[in-house]
């Protein structure tokens, strides 16, 4: 959206002519027009109407999701994350606002500590991870203690083991 134009703060109204209410109701709106097709979105900013041609294109994948798969050095061998892009977010079906390290493969003992397929991977041991590579590394060597917070549903929750 950015690259035709749209800014944080525009309010989308319409699609080809059609006015749509929610942000599903938008994206289903723009899914009928099809792949290489454009649709029209009418938009408001700052209480002047426009009108935007936007191409339909498959969602990129960038920044790289980067699957990594958690090997027996560590203490979740085979939990299986990978970058939220927006690539991710259309195969997984999740909000745009979106962000941090998808659960994609519980492994061997993902589902015993409570994690779930699904569940985004924000932090481990109290530190932030933004990349595949930060969740291994996080998870190597911990020391006997692990705590993880996890987004759910849109709920923060946080999972504790011992290793």
């Amino acid at each position: 959206f950015v690259a035709a134009g749209f800014r944080v703060g525009d309010v989308i109204t319409h699609v080809d002519g059609l006015e749509v209410n929610s942000p599903s109701e938008m994206v289903f709106r723009m899914s009928v027009r099809g792949l290489g097709q454009t649709a029209r979105i009418t938009r408001n900013r700052a209480g002047q109407s426009d009108d935007i041609e936007v191409a339909m294109i498959i969602a990129p994948n960038d920044p790289p999701r980067d699957p990594v798969t958690l090997d027996d050095r560590t203490v979740l061998p085979g939990l299986t994350v990978e970058r939220i892009n927006p690539a991710v977010m259309a195969e997984y079906n999740l909000l745009f606002s979106a962000e941090g390290l998808l659960v994609t493969d519980l492994g061997q003992f993902g589902g015993r500590i409570g994690l779930r397929r699904g569940d985004v991977v924000l932090a481990v041991n109290g530190q932030s991870v933004e990349t595949s590579d930060d969740v291994r590394r996080a998870l190597t060597n911990p020391g006997n203690r692990v705590q993880m917070v996890i987004l759910r549903r849109g709920q923060r929750v946080q999972l504790r083991f011992r290793t």
